[in-house]
C-alpha cells in the first residue's frame, strides 16, 4: 500500500489539497512516513526530529544545484526504499556544488577533493564565520576536516577488494553524511566560508 501512495505522492506537482490531507491521515495514523511535496523529487519519506528537517528543508529549497543534490540525497536516504550509498553520493555531490564555486570557481575539473587540497594548502586565505580566541585557523581546520570526513568516508565509491570492505554504506553513514552535507552546503551558499579580502 505505501508503494502505491508513495506513486501518488511522486505524480503531484507540488503541495495541493489531497497531498495536505493525506499528511493528516499519515500523522493521525501515526505513521513513520510523511509526504515530501516541496522539493523534488516528491514522494513518501521517513519522519525525523522536525528541528532537524526544518535546517534541511531551507537548504534543500534552494533552486540551485546543491539544494537539487540535497534533495535527492534526502529521498536516498529517507525515502520510502531508502538507497544509502545513493543517499551518500548526492550529500557529497552537493557539498561539492556548494563548495566549488567558492574556492575553486575557475577549475572545470574540480572536485571536492580539490576543494579540500586548495584549503588546507593555503588555510590563511579562507575564513568561516567563527572565532576561535586562540586560534584564529581552528575555524577554518575544523572545515577542512568535516569536508575530509564526507569524502573519504565514502568508501564504497571505490572498489576494495579486501575481504573485511564493506559493499555498501550503511543507513546510518547516509543519515550522518547528509546532515554534514546541509551544514556545509549552508556555510558556503550563504558565504560563512569566504576567501579573506
Amino acid at each position: 500500500m505505501l508503494n502505491v501512495v508513495d506513486f501518488f505522492v511522486a505524480r503531484h506537482a507540488g503541495p495541493n489539497r489531497q497531498l495536505d490531507r493525506l499528511e493528516e491521515v499519515l500523522i493521525e495514523s501515526g505513521s513513520a512516513y510523511t509526504v515530501q511535496c516541496q522539493t523534488q523529487p516528491y514522494g513518501l519519506v521517513r519522519r525525523v526530529d522536525p528541528t532537524v528537517e526544518a535546517a534541511a528543508r531551507s537548504v534543500m529549497s534552494r533552486d540551485d544545484a546543491p539544494g537539487r543534490l540535497l534533495a535527492r540525497a534526502w529521498i536516498g536516504t529517507y525515502g520510502l526504499h531508502p538507497n544509502p550509498s545513493d543517499g551518500y553520493r548526492h550529500a557529497v555531490r552537493a557539498a561539492e556544488a556548494a563548495a566549488i564555486p567558492v574556492v575553486l570557481p575557475t577549475d572545470s575539473g574540480a572536485t571536492l577533493g580539490r576543494v579540500i587540497g586548495a584549503i588546507r594548502s593555503q588555510p590563511k586565505l579562507w575564513q568561516v564565520a567563527l572565532t576561535h580566541p586562540d586560534d584564529p585557523q581552528q575555524p577554518v581546520n575544523a572545515l577542512v576536516e568535516m569536508l575530509t570526513a564526507l569524502w573519504r568516508s565514502q568508501y564504497d565509491r571505490h572498489v576494495d577488494l579486501s575481504p573485511e570492505a564493506p559493499l555498501h554504506v550503511s543507513q546510518e553513514e547516509a543519515e550522518t553524511a547528509f546532515h554534514l552535507a546541509v551544514t556545509i552546503v549552508q556555510w558556503f551558499t550563504s558565504g560563512r566560508v569566504s576567501r579573506r579580502p
